[in-house]
């Protein structure tokens, strides 16, 4: 079923800055954007695959809004507070105009107004007023966010705020003379005091710039996606999809279209390019190649042409083997009678270990899951295998793993570890293999931990494998992996290794075990 455009005019739609910020969050997908300008026609589908739009964790919403009072109590105890949270936008005009000299804090201010052709409505978490000696307003916008580290679309979401705000101020004829942004997130660092800290502001000229992009003029796109139909826009399903309220909706559909984007590797510039040269499903990529015989693989001959101008596209030459090869190995799940390889061509060799090579290898296979709350390692687990035995070690958090719990579980846990491997290895100097889930786990690892972790040494030279900062570490998983991107080739130590059906972080090294300080 093909979704055509609504009827409705620009101006009877009503868009949020969370909206366009949650666009950015999700790579810029245009499918999003669709949905949100679109109700009846995703309201529709939803009711067609059964599915509803998937609200914010509670957890997660609670423990945003308990760090938003804390900062608005915070606030409080310096300044004069109003709360606007169930106030029309005519009485954040009313607020304004009653602003002196002295500052006022407005929260939860509701603002709309036009930008870029655009009706826009939304609620600014925090908005610092007051006027100058000749009664001139000076704002300074802010946004609280639970998270650890600031982002893109948070800017962007206060510029399109402080936008509104001039919008506003401008119709009702407020002399609005300069405004400021800030974003207020949660820092272990140290503790929010004041929005007048100058490492919370940021200029805001670059974001307003994106934000009018993103709105203003034809090519902008929300004019492309107010235009288009539902599955025409280029995407790709990817891990960014779990925090998309409509992803209910956009797999179920890709498995009935035999969508491109079904295939893991095929982004939205290889999609684009597949188009151009008319392939817009898995019938069409598969039937490029055949089999022929058990694992043999060749190319259709009625494609020879097309396969020739393939082979010729910049992005394409080279992997439309491959991506054909994916294409019938997707399509063999929906139908078991097709015929597929079963190994990719010119895949590369798998990063796993040899032991045959290596009598006396020591496989290390780690996970780290980080609670979405706190951002802190909440479970941290090993495989150690060694040429005889192997070795378990798991170590869960019995509380959300703040800053101190988390210190102690890595600490206990990387002691554990380097006892095990003591105990698996057969010399003095094993050869190790490290090899991590997937590249979130990977991610986790070589930047979700910090100092000040003790930790085991894996590698000669390597370093240790999380944390660093304690005495006599050299260096941590985190410049490991800086040194392996920095190089064109792997390295001994450390390579990022991708392995069939999964990507794994394999470093590969002597671990050199010194039993004076077993």
């Amino acid at each position: 079923m093909s979704m055509p455009p609504a009827a409705d005019h620009q101006s009877d739609l009503r868009l949020t800055p969370t909206a366009l910020s949650q666009f950015i969050r999700l790579d810029a997908c245009r499918r999003f954007l669709w949905f949100q300008l679109h109700p009846q026609a995703t309201h529709a589908l939803q009711q067609r695959y059964g599915t509803h739009p998937r609200p914010l964790s509670p957890l997660l919403a609670e423990a945003g809004q308990r760090f938003e009072q804390e900062v608005i109590r915070t606030l409080a105890t310096h300044h004069r507070v109003i709360e606007l949270r169930e106030c029309a936008p005519s009485e954040t005009v009313t607020a304004l105009r009653a602003v002196g000299r002295e500052p006022v804090i407005l929260t939860q201010a509701a603002l709309e107004g036009c930008i870029g052709g655009w009706w826009l409505q939304g609620r600014a978490d925090l908005i610092e007023v007051v006027r100058d000696r000749q009664g001139g307003l000076h704002a300074l916008v802010a946004d609280i966010k639970a998270s650890r580290e600031e982002r893109l679309e948070h800017r962007v979401q206060v510029a399109l705020y402080t936008l509104l705000l001039e919008d506003v101020s401008r119709r009702a004829g407020l002399p609005l003379q300069r405004s400021v942004g800030a974003v207020v997130h949660r820092d272990d660092a140290r503790a929010f005091r004041t929005l007048h800290d100058p490492e919370l502001h940021f200029d805001l000229a670059p974001y307003r710039q994106l934000a009018l992009h993103l709105l203003d003029g034809p090519d902008a796109p929300l004019a492309e996606v107010r235009a288009a139909d539902l599955d025409a826009l280029p995407f790709a399903l990817g891990t960014h999809c779990d925090g998309c309220f409509f992803n209910e909706i956009c797999l179920p559909r890709a498995a009935e279209r035999a969508d491109l984007a079904l295939i893991p590797e095929v982004s939205r510039p290889l999609r684009a390019a597949l188009h151009a040269h008319d392939i817009r499903d898995l019938y069409a990529l598969a039937d490029l190649y055949m089999p022929s015989g058990a694992e043999a693989w060749q190319p259709n001959p009625r494609h020879a042409a097309r396969l020739a101008l393939l082979q010729r596209d910049p992005l394409l030459a080279g992997q439309i083997e491959r991506l054909a090869a994916r294409a019938r190995a997707v399509l063999k799940r929906l139908d078991p009678t097709l015929d597929a390889p079963v190994l990719l061509p010119d895949a590369p060799p798998a990063p796993l270990p040899n032991r045959t090579a290596y009598p006396h290898l020591i496989e290390l296979l780690l996970d780290l899951q980080v609670d979405d709350l706190t951002g802190g390692v909440y479970l941290a687990a090993a495989l150690v295998r060694g040429p005889q035995e192997e070795r378990c070690i798991t170590r869960l958090s019995a509380a959300p793993p703040l800053p101190e719990l988390e210190a102690a579980l890595l600490t206990e846990f990387a002691q554990a570890l380097e006892t095990a491997l003591r105990q698996v290895a057969a010399d003095d100097a094993p050869p190790l293999h490290l090899t991590v889930y997937d590249r979130r786990a990977q991610r986790v690892g070589a930047g979700g931990l910090h100092p000040p972790y003790a930790a085991p040494s894996v590698a000669g030279g390597a370093g240790r494998l999380a944390g660093g900062a304690a005495a006599g570490a050299s260096r941590d998983l985190r410049a490991a992996a800086g040194d392996c991107a920095r190089s064109a080739q792997p390295t001994p130590d450390l390579r990022l290794a991708p392995c069939r059906g999964y990507c794994g972080l394999a470093a590969r090294g002597q671990l050199r075990l010194d039993h004076r300080h077993a």
